[in-house]
């Protein structure tokens, strides 16, 4: 008898190890089938094939491992429910992966692929599917164990359309949060990869439109979320709407002892140099005197950027050769400063 249970240990090891080497050929296999595709016209089958072989590796090793407890424990029973309704399940929740895989390989292979062609517009609207979609995924793979165990569905449905009425007054905020999303999904006052700046200050790239939330990267990297309901209350200044080119404006001072022609075509001629160089050559900059101060004239050169993120390299860029042209013709940038006279 001892020497039958070593056996079948021994079996078992076998089974675990035999499945680790196909799981692994089968990793090698779509590794192969991937680099024959990279010649396809359309990304979509790389994207499909990457996604799945990791899911398909671990699903051989796991089938493997509990096909060896199985031959070990064939009645095994955990209360009243068999083992293999376990092994149901996690086919069930296996199959949820496999297809929330699939789902987010095409949604990456439309956002990278097929991004260009419809816009920021077909991206947000993809990625709120995306997360819904992942949602909707889940919901089926629990009804389907719910009804594996013996619950029947319809009157479970049933007495959830009666307590979704009791339920919704205690999610306001959540159903609050969805149906910002869909606002959001809809009208599209920002989207994904655009500049905003919030009423309450709050600014940054859009990273991610979520069914609650929305996720803004600032330019130190770090991530601020904002629920979808505050958001649809907020005013929203959108950077890249309705197109990204942005203004600067490069203020300055100067002595009143300086001819404002020659300032004028000096900061003229700096500002074209600079925007040419950061690729915006469509716009004349312009020159405007804005006021007499107490120890200058106050000027101002006005620009465009070709995206918000640009602005603060084309301002500063900007200013250092404002700098270097004023000194090369002796224009003065004052301090400040008071002269005081005493009347006799």
């Amino acid at each position: 008898m001892e020497e039958y249970l070593q056996n079948q240990y021994v079996v078992a090891v076998l089974i675990i190890i035999g499945t680790a080497i196909v799981a692994q050929l089968a990793a090698w296999l779509l590794q192969l089938v991937r680099m024959l595709t990279t010649k396809s016209k359309t990304k979509l089958d790389d994207y499909i094939i990457k996604a799945i072989a990791k899911i398909v590796r671990l699903g051989l090793i796991v089938a493997g491992v509990l096909y060896a407890v199985y031959y070990l424990w064939p009645d095994a029973a955990l209360g009243s429910y068999l083992l293999s309704d376990l092994y149901i399940v996690i086919g069930f929740i296996w199959g949820g992966l496999a297809v929330q895989k699939l789902e987010r390989a095409i949604s990456k292979w439309y956002t990278d692929e097929m991004g260009s062609k419809t816009g920021k517009s077909g991206q947000t609207i993809f990625s709120f599917i995306d997360s819904l979609s992942a949602m909707g995924i889940w919901l089926v793979v629990l009804m389907l164990i719910l009804q594996r165990f013996g619950v029947e569905i319809g009157p479970l449905l049933a007495g959830l359309g009666i307590f979704g009425v009791a339920l919704a007054l205690g999610l306001q905020d959540t159903l609050s949060g969805i149906f910002s999303a869909l606002y959001i999904a809809v009208d599209q006052p920002l989207r994904i990869g655009d500049y905003v700046r919030l009423s309450d200050g709050t600014e940054g790239f859009v990273e991610d439109i979520s069914w609650r939330s929305v996720r803004l990267e600032t330019f130190a990297e770090n991530i601020i979320v904002v629920p979808n309901s505050q958001i649809a209350k907020m005013t929203i200044k959108n950077y890249y709407l309705p197109k990204p080119r942005t203004g600067a404006v490069v203020p300055f001072g100067v002595s009143y002892d300086v001819d404002l022609d020659k300032v004028e075509k000096a900061a003229l001629d700096e500002a074209e140099k600079v925007m040419k160089k950061l690729g915006v050559e469509d716009y004349e900059p312009v020159f405007r005197v804005d006021e007499f101060g107490d120890s200058s004239i106050n000027c101002k050169v006005i620009l465009r950027a070709g995206e918000y993120a640009d602005r603060g390299e084309l301002m500063s860029e900007v200013m250092k050769s404002l700098k270097k042209r004023f000194d090369k013709e002796k224009i003065e940038i004052p301090f400040p400063q008071i002269d005081v006279h005493n009347k006799k």
